[in-house]
């Protein structure tokens, strides 16, 4: 998925989560809300000693590739989920590697067998599948192909949520049937001026306990029930939008009532130099179609002439004469012209 820019601060009610990366839509403004409620206390400060000697160590041995490297990314992930984002033996258990259970291996497209290379699982059904990438940058080139085996996976199974990460980038993905999004941390933003940044707290809320602990057996962990509440709000968010848009050009077309009697009659066919079948297709439709709620875009896109897109998207008189040379604009044209000027007019 394409790499979206970073809200603006201001619209962040999560903290740190206006510093991350994102693409498509994880979490909107009220769930943001509701997951601020999750922010944990300030981690300790030998838990924060250790995770800056883990991380520069990290970044300083280049942080991908196989062999020692990769053995250190591995251990740098276990570190974080365990003793900074409080993923340890308290809340669940944690299976690495080989121990992952084969019953968690899925088929891939391509026919490779994929599974997590971590696995924490829960009270109440609780999942947290981690994918490791050796690619230095996730979802660029070569990384993309790890991030597209991650999306497969969930997409085979039940699970909708993943964290995949090479030890620089960690990134949050959720899959639906045709779409994902997720937000993306970057060690290098981790620390400022030698504290710990916002962006670590926003990733101690977001992989904390309670978020991926369902409330009850069979219920969607709140983590999980967020991403679809916000997915839901703007489903019904664009519907709403799509109606107000309608009305509006409805109202457009019938305060211009007076204006389009003249268009709406049409020129006549010996003007046109039409067959008599075709002047049949010209006929003049009754200004009550458009004026009493009648079809009118139907009465727009088969009748109306207006001199140019122009000339109606600024909110002149649509009966005024178009400039020498200009095209005239066909009837598709002015419905779309009155849908952009009802856009600027409707107000979320």
């Amino acid at each position: 998925m394409k790499r979206n820019q970073r809200p603006a601060a201001a619209t962040a009610v999560l903290p740190g989560w206006e510093r991350l990366n994102h693409g498509g839509l994880l979490f909107d403004g009220p769930r943001l809300a509701e997951l601020a409620a999750f922010t944990p206390p300030p981690l300790n400060p030998y838990a924060a000693g250790q995770l800056r000697q883990r991380a520069t160590a990290l970044l300083a041995g280049g942080g991908a590739g196989e062999g020692s490297e990769g053995g250190d990314r591995a251990r740098f992930a276990a570190f974080v989920l365990e003793r900074v984002c409080g993923l340890d033996e308290a809340t669940g258990t944690w299976t690495r590697g080989s121990r992952v259970a084969p019953a968690w291996g899925r088929r891939a497209v391509t026919g490779q067998l994929v599974k997590p290379h971590h696995l924490w699982r829960g009270r109440r059904g609780a999942v947290l599948p981690v994918f490791l990438d050796r690619e230095r940058r996730l979802g660029v080139g070569r990384g993309r192909r790890s991030v597209s085996l991650a999306l497969g996976w969930l997409r085979a199974g039940s699970e909708q949520l993943a964290l995949i990460t090479n030890g620089r980038q960690w990134r949050l993905l959720f899959a639906g049937l045709d779409y994902d999004a997720w937000c993306e941390w970057d060690l290098d933003l981790w620390f400022d001026e030698g504290e710990l940044s916002p962006q670590v707290t926003a990733l101690r809320t977001l992989f904390s306990n309670r978020l991926w602990t369902p409330p009850a057996e069979g219920a969607a962990a709140p983590l999980l029930q967020a991403v679809r509440d916000a997915r839901k709000g703007q489903a019904d968010l664009s519907e709403a939008l799509g109606e107000r848009v309608r009305e509006a050009v409805e109202l457009l077309i019938q305060a211009h009532g007076e204006a389009l009697r003249p268009l709406l009659a049409g020129t006549t066919a010996t003007e046109r130099g039409d067959s008599p079948r075709a002047a049949a297709d010209h006929a003049p439709v009754p200004p009550a179609e458009v004026e009493e709620g009648g079809d009118s875009r139907r009465a727009l896109a088969d009748h109306a002439r207006v001199p140019t897109v122009e000339a109606a998207e600024a909110g002149g008189p649509l009966d005024e004469a178009a400039p020498a040379g200009a095209t005239p604009a066909t009837p598709e044209e002015i419905y779309r012209a009155a849908c952009r000027v009802a856009m600027r007019l409707v107000v979320i």
